[in-house]
Parts: structure tokens; C-alpha cells; sequence
């Protein structure tokens, strides 16, 4: 029960990563708030907390990339919760394609789905993780570390990159409050998703 009587926000918690963060961090105490696009996806991950004995407040849908929506998911947590311990920033959305092949309008969509709702998150949160002396935790990925010749994703290594050197700068700017900031950066996991 490391979690008891924490407040965990989880972006994307209908199904993959997110999912399972939220049943594990609602398994050692946390009471999980999560979002996401997906509603019936998120309220399952709510039904299988509580079947596990968990407690999770449960919002969608919530676009990570509105931030009017992500001011007022921040703002609904802290008026049902009171306090942020700890921000999972594990949403994200993709697509794969080489360098030649990869469209404007493709690559823009990837900066908006892997950076900007991570940005937003992480921004609205900041002055109540600041008051908790909480955590910071980004998904990154093994893409923002290394390129790839079987596997072409320019933008997904570009952003995830990016994810990986904002974990480092939060770090930094979070030390003086007593915040911690890391990167998890997996290689390819099994989910929906992929």
C-alpha cells in the first residue's frame, strides 16, 4: 500500500499502459484519477479497480490536446480529490512512415498526440504538484533514443525525444519544490494500440 492516501492522474486509461498503470497504482492504495477520449474504455478500467478492491474517478471523454478541456479535467480532479501526488502522462496516438513518405498534416498530428498532451497535462498540474511535492511521470520510448532501420517513425522518434528532454527539464525546474520528474522509455509493448 506505498499509494495510500495519494492521488494518481493517469492520461489515457481505457485500455494498454494506461490500463494497467491505473490498476496497479489503485492496487497499492492510490485513488486513480484517469481520462481519456475513449468513455466506454476508461469506465471499464473503472469497473476492473473496483472489482480489484480500487478506487478511480473515472472522466471522458477529455481531448489531452484542448486545453480548456485539460484545465477543467485538472480542476474536476482537484475539486473531487483535493491534491495531485503524482501525473502518469501516458496517452498518446501515432502513426509510422518514412521520412519521404511522411505527409505535413502527418506530422503535425504526431507533435500534437505525443507532445502537446503531454505539455498540457504536465502545465495545468504543475502548481498542485508543486504544493504536494509530487511526481512527474512521462512515457517516453526507446524511439527518442535510437533510430530504427526496421521500424520507420520519424515523427514518433522526433516527439519521443522531445518527451524524454522535457522529463530532464521538469526535473530541473521541479528540484528547488522537491518534485521528482522521470522518463519510462520502453521499447514495443503489446497493446491495442500496436
Amino acid at each position: 500500500m506505498r499509494f495510500q492516501n495519494k492521488v494518481v492522474m493517469i492520461t489515457g486509461t481505457a485500455g494498454g499502459q494506461g490500463r494497467e498503470a491505473a490498476i496497479r497504482f489503485a492496487s497499492e492504495g492510490a485513488l486513480v484519477a484517469g481520462c481519456d477520449v475513449n468513455e466506454a474504455g476508461n469506465n471499464e478500467t473503472k469497473f476492473l479497480v473496483e472489482m480489484a478492491g480500487g478506487k478511480m474517478i473515472a472522466h471522458a471523454p477529455v481531448d489531452l490536446t484542448n486545453e480548456s478541456e485539460v484545465a477543467k479535467w485538472i480542476a474536476n480532479v482537484i475539486s473531487e480529490a483535493g491534491k495531485i501526488d503524482v501525473l502518469y502522462a501516458n496517452a498518446g496516438a501515432t502513426k509510422f512512415s518514412p521520412i519521404e513518405e511522411t505527409s505535413f498534416e502527418e506530422w503535425q498530428f504526431v507533435l500534437k498526440h505525443e507532445l502537446d498532451l503531454v505539455f498540457l497535462p504536465v502545465k495545468h498540474a504543475w502548481k498542485h504538484i508543486v504544493e504536494a511535492k509530487g511526481n512527474i511521470i512521462l512515457v517516453g520510448s526507446t524511439a527518442g533514443i535510437a533510430g530504427s532501420i526496421t521500424n520507420t517513425r520519424v515523427a514518433h522518434s522526433v516527439t519521443k525525444g522531445g518527451v524524454i528532454a522535457m522529463g530532464r527539464q521538469l526535473a530541473a525546474e521541479g528540484a528547488k519544490h522537491g518534485i521528482r520528474a522521470n522518463t519510462v522509455s520502453p521499447g514495443m509493448v503489446r497493446t491495442p494500440a500496436t
